[in-house]
């Protein structure tokens, strides 16, 4: 598969980057904003420049990077719940760990990211291959993030889903069940899906296993 970008979707992405940010900004004086000075710099800074790109009095900000990712239910390891994250969720976030700062929107399988500050070592970690530029074409498959400390906010935001789901109501379950008895459980195993859920599981299992040892 081969994404070709244009500028309509580069523009498309940036409005999704710049709406998380806004909103962000808008509850900086709210007690739950815990973003740093630092952190509050970038993003005004990001937001001004994306404003003026979307209003059309200027052009892209070539700094700002935009990257896209296509999930393939075939992540292993300890990252409990990760390709049910990554294939069936919708997440918008702006997170920072130190000097990094990123935004990223997770649309069900396909993953856009923008990171908007990094330490210079970091530059590394974001390739041209999966940068979003007009006229640049971009192919799904073994993509790799490698980014680590990337890597690990998407661990640990698939590690929430799961204890989220751990909260589930007795009620609630028994109707997943109830809606679950008249779904093709074949054709749903096939899916990305029903594909993602269980090798979340073989994962799982593999984890205990190597405890056990």
């Amino acid at each position: 598969m081969e994404f070709d970008c244009t500028e309509e979707d580069r523009y498309f992405i940036a409005s999704l980057v710049w709406r998380a940010i806004a909103a962000r900004l808008l509850d900086r004086e709210e007690p739950h904003f815990q973003y740093r000075d630092e952190d509050i710099r970038t993003l005004e800074r990001v937001e001004a420049q994306l404003r003026s790109y979307l209003l059309g009095t200027a052009s892209y900000p070539p700094e700002i990077q935009q990257h896209i990712f296509f999930s393939e239910p075939t992540a292993e390891g300890p990252y409990p719940g990760i390709n049910t994250y990554l294939t069936a969720t919708n997440d918008l976030q702006i997170i920072g760990t130190g000097e990094r700062l990123y935004c990223f929107a997770n649309l069900s399988g396909i993953l856009l990211i923008a990171p908007l500050r990094l330490p210079a070592i970091g530059l590394k970690d974001w390739r041209a291959d999966t940068r979003l530029t007009p006229s640049h074409k971009v192919r799904a498959g073994n993509q790799t993030i490698w980014d680590r400390q990337f890597g690990g906010i998407l661990a640990h935001a698939a590690a929430r889903l799961q204890q989220r789901k751990a909260l589930i109501s007795e009620r609630q379950r028994k109707k997943v069940r109830e809606e679950m008895a008249t779904v093709d459980m074949e054709r749903f195993a096939k899916s990305p899906h029903g594909r993602a859920i269980l090798r979340d599981i073989l994962n799982k299992r593999t984890m205990e296993r190597d405890d056990e040892k």
